[in-house]
């Protein structure tokens, strides 16, 4: 691009990139980080900056950036585009992309991107069909729970985040071959328990190996569905009902749900009523919010509204962490108490996300202490509010010694409490997000090895780990 650029008679100021600090100057000119920028190139109005990153799913990212700081003028490939679902404007500046990219320069090139970047938000990428009163939509796995079960004995498996239902989700990875997983929970907490409520049943060795014969028969079908028939879960999607404490109930289909959830779908597909989805997209605080988000969103987590699917992004790995630490703590939970009980746990959580994770606890029942710190505070509040989860988080912004927390969330970054909080606080359980290549290990030297329980690896930009010990 440079030398396209070059040719055409464009003078080019230099480069932006995250590693300017490493690089400094380049083909002749200087590198900047986007921050460091010269005061008077950045406010000049014949400033154009090209996005030429190879991977163009990370240009609304990167322009964002770019406009949060202070750019007018940016050229990108917008998201909306590459996955043919464009709008006026998306066409219109991914037309100058491609000419200023093909080097065909065609008069002006300056393009006014900055109310733009973040895109519209004026889509529903939810719904999936509408019919007489009832919408089939893909919702956030954090949103559905199972089946509110109330005065009997099959309460204790009622109102349950489908990502702490542990013992489907282990029997499905003992399933797919994970050598950590296993069937026993499922079948002797789950199956011969409701077995035994009914009373009509007579639990025999032939009837165990009916029943898990019959679990892996439909396992196998809905790999199958999954791989060659994904329309399967949107013709029969499980079922569910709006809950006043901000989720969904399933009614039918707990077994689908875990399935898609233990194949790391992070939206499922329910039949609900127009009414209930209408309650849960929350749309007048969405509005308020439109304008933040359109300012440039940007964050280690995502918003889970179906308005901002596309646009925001979710980050996999992010939801990959917070299942490993739903169901270790749902498991502990229940060798405790005979049931999974979130409304027991206090967390003090610390990612410098957005706000979703002290979200999906509160809604669960935790009690949650966010600390604040330096990061951005208006962004969370719109997330717990479009959530359901209003006057549910408390923040603080020291770190109490005398906090009577069980469980530390930290992803040990600067500015968090993280660095200071482990081995100074003695939090029963502690989980920590490393963004760096050996922080984990590093971490885990300074901690009492007899108490580490395990080390999650996962890929992400220079590597994250999840490391956690329990106390």
């Amino acid at each position: 691009m440079f030398e396209k650029l070059s040719s055409a008679g464009y003078k080019i100021a230099g480069f932006i990139d995250k590693r300017a600090e490493e690089i400094k100057e380049y083909m002749g000119v200087p590198v900047w980080t986007v921050s460091s920028v010269p005061k008077e190139i950045k406010a000049g109005d014949d400033t154009v900056v090209f996005v030429a990153v190879k991977n163009v799913f990370e240009h609304q990212t990167i322009a964002a950036l770019l406009a949060e700081n202070g750019f007018h003028n940016i050229i990108y490939k917008p998201y909306n585009s590459i996955i043919n679902n464009s709008s006026d404007y998306d066409r219109k500046m991914s037309a100058v992309y491609e000419q200023v990219f093909d080097g065909k320069l065609d008069g002006e090139i300056l393009v006014d991107a900055t109310l733009q970047i973040a895109g519209s938000y004026d889509t529903d990428y939810g719904i999936w069909q509408k019919e007489n009163g009832y919408v089939t939509a893909l919702i956030p796995v954090d949103f559905i729970y199972t089946n509110d079960y109330r005065n009997t004995e099959m309460e204790k498996w009622g109102n349950i985040n489908i990502l702490a239902f542990f013992t489907h989700l282990r029997f499905y990875g003992f399933l797919q071959g994970d050598m950590e997983a296993g069937y026993s929970d499922y079948l002797n907490e789950y199956c011969i328990y409701t077995a035994m409520l009914d009373g009509k049943i007579k639990i025999t060795e032939d009837w165990k190996s009916n029943v898990l014969h019959n679990r892996a028969q439909i396992y196998d079908e809905m790999c199958r569905a999954l791989m060659m028939d994904h329309e399967f879960f949107f013709r029969v999607p499980p079922q569910a009902v709006w809950n006043v404490k901000g989720y969904f109930n399933l009614t039918s289909g707990k077994h689908r749900a875990t399935f898609l959830a233990a194949k790391g779908q992070y939206l499922i597909p329910l039949q609900v009523t127009e009414r209930d989805y209408t309650v849960f997209l929350n749309m007048d605080v969405f509005k308020a919010a439109q304008k933040y988000l359109a300012k440039g969103y940007r964050g280690n987590g995502y918003v889970p509204h179906p308005y901002c699917y596309r646009i925001s992004g979710i980050s996999y790995t992010y939801y990959g962490l917070i299942s490993v630490i739903v169901r270790v703590l749902a498991e502990r939970s229940y060798k405790e108490n005979g049931r999974i009980r979130f409304d027991k746990l206090t967390i003090l959580e610390d990612t410098g996300d957005n706000g979703v994770l002290g979200a999906y606890f509160a809604r669960m029942g935790s009690r949650v202490l966010r600390y604040c710190g330096t990061g951005d505070k208006e962004l969370p509040q719109f997330i717990w509010t479009l959530g359901h989860v209003v006057g549910e988080i408390e923040e603080i912004d020291i770190l109490d010694r005398h906090a009577n927390a069980d469980v530390l969330i930290t992803d040990v970054t600067d500015g968090s409490l993280g660095r200071e909080a482990i081995g100074q606080i003695p939090f029963r359980d502690c989980f920590v997000i490393c963004r760096e290549e050996g922080q984990a290990v590093q971490l885990a030297g300074k901690c009492h090895k007899e108490n580490i329980r395990k080390m999650f690896h996962t890929f992400r930009e220079g590597g994250i780990s999840l490391l956690y010990w329990l106390y």
